[in-house]
């Protein structure tokens, strides 16, 4: 299993997902999803994911390894005002939660190992996730206020 495609093609994929992501309750429709490092953009709300960390976990008795990249999802929303507010908190929050649902029900999905082109025997599954703390970030139009997610996929062979 060539460890460096599989990634690429798990970020695409994930990326996929997010592209048609529903509004939230005020309207709010994400603009662009990104795969590029950058944390500066044309068009808010963005989404970018990026590949952060990759574990490697072993378990000789059961003759299994298991290979977990970790994706670092940003989502990005432009601030009106140079404040974070009670509804910009709410706005990114209901954003958190629709990309946890798109990410889940893709990586969940039985067709995703099939899409990645695995072979048989390996599994693919989401792992436990974090949210960062709200951060803001400096961009061409304004400030922008973002969020971090680490998205783990595990995937899982034996030996």
């Amino acid at each position: 299993m060539d460890l460096t495609k599989l990634t690429n093609k798990i970020q695409d994929e994930l990326a996929s997902a997010l592209i048609n992501l529903p509004a939230t309750s005020n309207g709010t429709i994400v603009m662009a999803v990104s795969k590029e490092a950058t944390d500066t953009f044309d068009q808010y709300p963005v989404i970018r994911i990026v590949p952060a960390t990759v574990g490697r976990e072993i378990d000789a008795e059961a003759r299994r390894y298991t290979y977990t990249p970790t994706y670092t999802v940003s989502i990005y929303l432009n601030l009106e005002k140079e404040e974070i507010t009670s509804e910009v908190i709410a706005t990114l929050m209901e954003l958190v939660d629709l990309v946890y649902n798109a990410l889940d029900n893709t990586v969940m999905n039985d067709s995703f190992e099939h899409i990645l082109d695995l072979e048989a025997g390996v599994r693919c599954l989401a792992g436990s996730s974090i949210v960062s703390e709200i951060n803001t970030v400096q961009t061409k139009t304004g400030t922008a206020v973002y969020c971090d997610i680490q998205y783990p996929v595990a995937v899982s062979k034996g030996l």
